[in-house]
């Protein structure tokens, strides 16, 4: 007789695969969508049009986001709802901070507006606004909550590896950046420039990198700008110990700030998964995991965008082919900016597939053979910069798109 334990997980896990393909099959043979982020239009409205755009106010007369708890994929933050949250939260106050500076132990009401938030934040006694000292990187707490990770009730636009949504509990406290980090802060640690972005090859060498590839040759190769320029220097290409692309030329071809001769140090910081995270070794820092960056994503709001899109991201309709310095655009509910577009931001975990069982701090699997990347991109359309949108990159390697957002255990 077979295992019932057995059975049952093996019943589970073809649920989850069916999950998977029947959206994909909905997607593949809804006969008027052309992609992810043009849904059926006799029945949805344009998701690029100004009255599609998903609401973040709590009186939205959408059914979907006016769920009551129980019934909806909401955001609960709490340090209190279960006995490890406790725990977690008791320990706090013997938490070391000597790491960073502190510029605001209280909650600024006019960032952080949602009371709840505000209350989960401050039962874990820690400060909410901090600098790390090593880097100047300004970090804000994100407290303790629960979740369902994954698709947004009523998102159109979700893909199929964002199912299935599952229920995930991060017990602990942590601080994440309040930007995506900067060339400036970068080059304070790594003492030389980021990869810069936009990059595309000449004749000569082709490296494989993620859904394309780079051709570079030498002792020249040419770099194109979004809208095909060439922008030609001199220069050599070499592989880094590990593994990543290293660039040398002599001229900067990184993207320029709006209304600037030179690249500005306020841009964001773009390289390969492995060039990142030994940034974040040097620093004592980490990449948030992936259910981390989610998390703190969605800022309690029950949609798959936290605001107005033109208002919370760059993105291929409003960045005019280039990335911006952080900050331009309104923060969420917990006062972080540009999680979605401008540039993508790597996350620590391997790349899985989701199951159905709930999670308490989930890191992902301990091995894996793709990375992710979340938030989407300044030249990539709207569709793209969607809280729960999950991107595989198969290269972990190539960079000239992702940068990061650094997180830190309190």
């Amino acid at each position: 007789m077979s295992n019932p334990a057995v059975v049952r997980a093996k019943l589970r896990g073809r649920i989850d695969d069916l999950d998977r393909v029947w959206y994909a099959n909905f997607m593949k043979n809804s006969p008027v969508a052309q992609s992810l982020s043009a849904p059926l239009p006799e029945i949805f409205p344009n998701p690029r049009a100004e009255s599609s755009r998903p609401k973040t106010d709590k009186t939205s007369s959408n059914t979907e986001n006016t769920k009551p708890m129980s019934e909806s994929a909401e955001v609960r933050p709490s340090s209190a709802q279960t006995p490890a949250a406790v725990d977690e939260v008791a320990s706090s106050n013997r938490s070391d901070l000597s790491w960073c500076e502190v510029l605001e132990q209280k909650v600024d009401e006019a960032v952080v507006a949602d009371p709840a938030l505000r209350a989960a934040i401050t039962a874990t006694g820690l400060p909410w606004r901090v600098r790390d000292k090593a880097t100047g990187i300004e970090m804000l707490l994100v407290p303790p909550g629960q979740f369902t990770m994954g698709r947004i009730p009523g998102d159109k636009e979700a893909d199929p590896n964002e199912l299935p949504a599952h229920p995930v509990t991060l017990t602990k406290p942590y601080y994440l950046g309040r930007y995506e980090v900067t060339r400036e802060q970068w080059l304070k640690v790594m003492k030389a420039e980021p990869v810069a972005p936009q990059q595309q090859g000449g004749a000569g060498l082709t490296i494989q990198a993620g859904q394309g590839a780079i051709q570079i040759g030498q002792p020249t190769f040419e770099f194109r700008d979004s809208k095909g320029n060439i922008i030609k220097v001199e220069g050599k290409a070499e592989r880094a110990a590990d593994g990543s692309i290293v660039l040398s030329n002599s001229a900067d071809p990184a993207p320029r700030a709006e209304g600037g001769d030179n690249a500005s140090p306020e841009l964001p910081a773009l390289g390969s998964w492995s060039r990142c995270n030994e940034f974040c070794r040097k620093t004592g820092l980490r990449l948030p995991t992936e259910a981390e960056w989610e998390y703190a994503c969605r800022g309690g709001v029950e949609a798959p965008r936290y605001g107005e899109l033109d208002q919370v991201s760059w993105h291929r309709g409003n960045a005019g082919g280039k990335n911006r310095p952080v900050g331009g655009k309104a923060a969420n509910g917990l006062g972080f900016h540009d999680m979605l577009g401008n540039a993508w931001e790597w996350v620590g975990d391997w790349y899985s597939e989701y199951t159905r069982e709930p999670k308490t701090n989930p890191k992902g699997p301990e091995t894996g053979t793709s990375r992710v990347i979340r938030g989407g991109y300044f030249d990539y359309e709207a569709g793209f910069c969607r809280a729960t949108l999950r991107y595989k990159v198969d290269s972990p390697d190539f960079g000239n798109k992702t940068g990061l957002r650094v997180a830190r255990d309190p």
